[in-house]
């Protein structure tokens, strides 16, 4: 699956499960305290700011790529 060795998937599961175990632990009792509503506004607002960052980032290192071929973009791995 998507070529990870079989041997290999716990250790591509195991921040799912970390984060799984961890973030209620961590954060229950913050959502008990502050409440419900403004803990997942804030998750919200957290999640609109890493996109905000990530199309910055895109758009001022991203390869303009638009139009071309994938040729014209970078080079064949098998010209390597």
């Amino acid at each position: 699956f998507y070529g990870v060795p079989g041997n290999s998937v716990g250790w591509y599961l195991l921040p799912f499960a970390l984060g799984s175990f961890l973030g209620p632990l961590l954060l229950g009792r913050l959502f008990d305290t502050i409440g419900r509503r403004q803990m997942i506004a804030f998750g919200y607002g957290i999640g609109a700011a890493l996109m905000l960052i990530a199309a910055v980032v895109g758009g001022v290192w991203g390869t303009a790529a638009e139009g071309k071929s994938l040729e014209d973009v970078s080079k064949p791995l098998a010209a390597a």
